[in-house]
């Protein structure tokens, strides 16, 4: 039921703020036409926030990043506007501003710093916007640990690869790289779709948030942004993985699938969010499928599911969002551990 519900609010609200359901396309798409972001940069960068918070908090599967970042990226084009900056200038504080404010709900700022730089382009680095990005990054970052403490996002992990396992980790490579396509795709076919019903916004919107809301009755580990469920996956806490329906096997295998599909649903009926918390878990979920796997056939090269599950988080998204580099160095700051740093480059790469 809630997740109906914060579905018709978002659909209410949203229609009231015609571009609040802008990703960080929006951004992207501004930086690259020298243009504003938003007809009222300020006001829209907040209302994604409420209303991401709204579609988050009601159960729906998506993430903060994108509503973030468009607050970001709106808020410095609106004070580059306002100090008189030129069109050049006002479009490079815009990606920085996106860069920063990711950075800092991450607590990766230099993983943040590259976003700004990578995600312009599909091939290639904004690499002006590197500096100026790395400092804006490290700044939001401290101001943002100074009140929620500077504990890594996902805890200290403690975690390592025998170096005969690298194999291992070029066939996730391969996994990843498949996921990564099943995701982008399904988020593409869920909008058309949701697109062709010939209802109005708040049917289109409730409609998705009723489905997603059954999906989670059966397997809850797919509602909200679920970066809960990655902490537990990193320790293999698998009492937690239950479901009232589907065998803790079988659950474990459709997980990966169920939250592209949830994501899907959310963000191609109209609710706003982002795309990145929830693809980190689908990583996560897909590694720790791979660990397990491992780890029952080859107990010494594969004695922990902890670098599967990260690997894997920074390989599939990275993929996903042609934002390789930025990804991985992101994950591993959320962790602050860098001795998988081998396997991640290889299964990165590959996954790419």
């Amino acid at each position: 039921m809630s997740t109906v519900i914060g579905a018709v609010i978002v659909a209410y609200l949203a229609g009231k703020f015609r571009e609040s359901r802008a990703g960080l396309d929006a951004v992207i798409e501004a930086y690259h036409g020298r243009r504003r972001p938003f007809s009222n940069p300020v006001l829209h960068g907040l209302v994604n926030v409420v209303l991401s918070a709204i579609t988050i908090g009601s159960g729906g599967s998506a993430g903060p990043e994108a509503p973030t970042g468009n607050f970001g990226g709106g808020l410095s084009y609106f004070i580059a506007e306002r100090l008189g900056l030129n069109d050049e200038d006002r479009a490079l504080a815009m990606i920085v501003g996106m860069g920063a404010a990711l950075g800092a709900i991450f607590k990766a700022p230099i993983g943040g710093a590259l976003l700004a730089a990578e995600l312009p382009y599909r091939r290639d680095l904004e690499v002006r916007a590197l500096y100026p990005a790395l400092v804006a990054s490290l700044v939001a970052y401290v101001i943002f640990c100074l009140v929620t403490g500077f504990k890594p996002y996902l805890g200290q992990v403690a975690m390592g690869a025998p170096i005969l396992s690298m194999p291992f980790y070029v066939a996730l490579g391969f996994v990843d790289g498949a996921v990564a396509i099943i995701y982008i795709e399904s988020l593409d076919h869920a909008r058309r779709l949701f697109g062709r019903l010939g209802v109005n916004d708040a049917a289109r919107t409730a409609i998705g948030g009723l489905v997603v809301g059954l999906i989670g009755l059966v397997t809850p580990q797919v509602l909200g942004a679920g970066e809960g469920w990655m902490d537990l996956a990193i320790y293999a806490r698998l009492s937690a993985f239950s479901s009232q329906v589907i065998p803790l096997i079988t659950l474990l295998a459709l997980l990966p699938l169920i939250k592209i599909i949830s994501t899907s649903i959310t963000l191609g009926s109209g609710e706003v969010g982002g795309v990145f918390a929830p693809g980190l878990v689908i990583g996560a979920f897909t590694g720790l499928d791979m660990g397990l796997l491992l780890h029952g056939l080859y107990p010494t090269l594969a004695p922990s599911v902890a670098p599967f599950v990260v690997v894997s988080s920074l390989a599939m998204f990275g993929a996903a969002s042609n934002a390789p580099l930025a990804v991985m160095v992101m994950l591993l700051e959320m962790t602050n551990n860098y001795q998988v740093l081998p396997e991640a480059v290889i299964a990165s790469a590959i996954a790419t």
